[in-house]
């Protein structure tokens, strides 16, 4: 009976821990120019071997890239990958928990992703049973809703291009979403336009 109880906890303490990492790219040693990506996204780093050296199955930490390496990350929110070629910065995973009370203590740095925030509306939707509509309104005055499987955004009341239901482009840059109808999970990133 303790060996079951053990396994169960040991089980729950892997799920937890896996479900708080959040990817943190860093492109150099600039503090601003990086891109983070919802907790639970895949990813692996190879070497020019395609050996794998750093992937999502990885504890907490900070991978250095001196060399160069191939990123691929499948994001929840796009039906392809992103890649990268990398020589420098560094990959992180990062417990949610503490990237979020991290961003809090230093709200006098301005980073691209933490430079718009959003008001989330979730409602049930009347359509279909146990899934949910999200509405999103941004500081930058951007609006992104999913209704029923149906995704629009807009700008000044102008209709915005998506792409793959959750890359939305604008003149102020690029709002990656990631929604879970399910159970109205929702996470996003703001790459601001830096020219």
């Amino acid at each position: 009976m303790k060996i079951i109880v053990t396994i169960l906890i040991l089980i729950l303490t892997i799920n937890t821990n896996s479900q708080n990492k959040v990817l943190k790219v860093n492109f150099g040693k600039d503090k601003n120019q990086w891109i983070m990506y919802p907790p639970n996204t895949k990813f692996s780093l190879k070497d020019e071997n395609k050996i794998t050296i750093f992937s999502d199955k990885n504890g907490l930490g900070k991978f250095d890239i001196t060399e160069v390496y191939i990123l691929e990350i499948f994001p929840p929110y796009k039906n392809d990958s992103d890649i990268y070629t990398l020589n420098k910065g560094s990959i992180e995973l990062i417990e949610k928990e503490n990237f979020i009370s991290e961003k809090r203590s230093h709200k006098k740095k301005i980073i691209y992703s933490e430079t718009v925030a959003a008001k989330k509306i979730i409602t049930d939707s009347k359509k279909n049973n146990h899934r949910k509509n999200l509405v999103l309104k941004f500081t930058n005055g951007i609006e992104f809703s999913y209704i029923d499987g149906v995704v629009t955004a807009t700008l000044d009341g102008k209709e915005l291009y998506i792409e793959n239901s959750y890359l939305i482009y604008s003149k102020l840059g690029v709002a990656k979403i990631s929604f879970n109808p399910k159970n109205g999970e929702t996470w996003w990133v703001f790459d601001a336009d830096k020219d």
